[in-house]
């Protein structure tokens, strides 16, 4: 490989960190607007049943919080450290 060709390479990686960069706020704004549809989804479900709305909206919440933890560890050990600092 030529130094042109890993110069291009390096562009175009550099360019996909840049774009990611940028959406970042959106996919987070995404996810939360996710979170709560479910959770309005499962109250409207439930209806006037609040210990199984309670219980469900809990379930929810630890499902997402564990599925963060799996996929993003690096954003929750940087707020751990973070807070012990």
């Amino acid at each position: 490989m030529s130094k042109s060709d890993a110069d291009k390479i390096v562009f175009i990686l550099n360019k996909h960190e840049q774009a990611c960069r940028r959406l970042k706020p959106v996919y987070t704004v995404l996810e939360l607007a996710f979170w709560i549809s479910v959770v309005l989804l499962i109250i409207y479900i439930s209806g006037n049943n609040y210990v199984l709305t309670a219980f469900l909206c809990f379930a929810w919440t630890v499902f997402w919080v564990l599925f963060l933890l799996h996929y993003f560890p690096k954003v929750f050990l940087f707020l751990l450290f973070w807070q012990f600092q």
